[in-house]
């Protein structure tokens, strides 16, 4: 059949065989010469579809099993271009499964052009053969399936995403409701008994007023997380002892339960984080110490900070097993543990610790320089000379180094002026 008696019709051209099914979309001033050139180099391999006319293409595409599309470089840019876009948009849809390569012609240059318009490949006539068309073939097809499963699980975690962010604005709801109610009862029975200040109760009131205070910053952040998928990560100027007594006076009933000795160093330097953060912090390091360090016999625990240049140094130390060096990065995975750990504890106390220094663009590492237990250390930054707390910051310069401590440190009493827990 005569492929010039057709203008604007596809039709089809030829064979028996089972091999790929290609559609020809050729220049109109010059119809015959892709055509020809197909059907002499693929004279028993192919069937083939010839047209000249864009238009019907696409509904071609959609009616019929294509393998190939093969365009004809010669075609006006914009007609060409808009009919790439159109293929790629169907295929990547799934609507269409095909091949699409530009057949150019001798000293073409615009090889990579086509491809950036969405052809799989550019192939110059005398270059065609069942072997290069194969090969594009397989190529794209993988790619689009490719592209396909992708689209198909961004859209699951997209929806698992949905799931999560109404799973946590609905948990964030009902704890609020019931954490209103458990201050309420509070303060209720808080002036039922009406406990002194100095009196046991009254330490114990004030014992369980503060851990519902921090309890209620972890409400508020988990709050925020549900409304803008964030926590609070503002820096301001952070006093660490302020801190760390706050921690300790919070841990106490965990302090006293396992008999630990708190040795804080005096005067630590400030820090330029945001608070709840450096809480956080301090709060997962004693935790991990209380958990998982301390020598049974005599349990310790030594917190101290320095300023080094533009950086504050926490170290906080315990006195047990220790940690072996193999295991010193591992332990900042989320959700890893030590195989002697105890199984209270998600794993995740040391992960969000080093998350949180990460984001302050510090670190948080096992010092390997400690010979009795484990010391940690995390780089947070200093107070910036320019702002207000600037003084403080210049003060701290001039403490000592930061005391690593030794075996007589950690099993001795402190002379030096501390904060002793027991």
């Amino acid at each position: 059949m005569n492929v010039a008696s057709i203008p604007t019709a596809v039709s089809k051209v030829s064979t028996e065989t089972a091999g790929p099914v290609m559609l020809l979309v050729e220049a109109e001033y010059d119809r015959t010469a892709l055509g020809d050139i197909v059907r002499r180099k693929f004279p028993n391999a192919a069937r083939i579809r010839c047209t000249d006319d864009t238009s019907t293409v696409l509904k071609s595409l959609r009616s019929e099993k294509v393998d190939a599309v093969l365009l004809d470089s010669r075609l006006p840019t914009i007609e060409a271009t808009r009919l790439l876009g159109d293929i790629a948009d169907q295929s990547q849809d799934g609507a269409i499964d095909v091949a699409i390569i530009v057949v150019g012609w001798e000293d073409d240059p615009q090889g990579n052009e086509w491809i950036q318009r969405g052809a799989d490949d550019f192939v110059l006539s005398h270059e065609l053969s069942p072997g290069r068309i194969d090969v594009v073939m397989c190529k794209a097809f993988r790619a689009r399936r490719l592209r396909r499963e992708n689209a198909h699980m961004l859209e699951q975690l997209r929806h698992a995403g949905r799931e999560f962010d109404h799973f946590v604005r609905a948990l964030s709801h009902d704890m609020f409701a019931n954490f209103i109610l458990l201050e309420s009862s509070f303060s209720q029975l808080r002036s039922s008994l009406d406990p002194t200040p100095q009196s046991q109760t009254g330490g114990m009131f004030a014992h369980t007023d503060a851990c519902l205070t921090e309890s209620k910053r972890f409400l508020d952040d988990l709050v925020r997380l549900a409304k803008t998928g964030s926590v609070e990560m503002e820096p301001e100027g952070v006093d660490l002892d302020e801190i760390v007594a706050e921690v300790l006076f919070e841990q106490d009933e965990l302090l006293a339960q396992a008999g630990i000795d708190v040795d804080v160093k005096a005067q630590l330097p400030s820090v330029w984080c945001n608070r709840k953060r450096v809480k956080q912090v301090v709060t997962n390091l004693v935790r991990n110490a209380v958990k998982h360090g301390c020598d049974p016999a005599n349990p310790r625990i030594a917190v101290a900070a320095e300023s080094r240049s533009e950086r504050v140094l926490l170290r906080i130390h315990d006195n047990g097993a220790g940690i072996e060096p193999r295991m010193h990065k591992e332990i900042f995975l989320p959700g890893r543990r030590l195989p002697t750990a105890c199984e209270d504890g998600s794993g995740m106390g040391l992960a969000i610790v080093q998350k949180i220094a990460e984001h302050y663009g510090g670190s948080a590492q096992v010092d390997p320089t400690t010979t009795v237990g484990t010391a940690i250390i995390v780089s947070l930054p200093a107070v910036p000379a320019s702002s207000t707390a600037s003084t403080d910051a210049a003060d701290d310069e001039g403490q000592t180094p930061l005391d690593r401590g030794t075996t007589a440190d950690l099993h001795q009493p402190h002379d030096r002026p501390s904060i002793k827990h027991r």
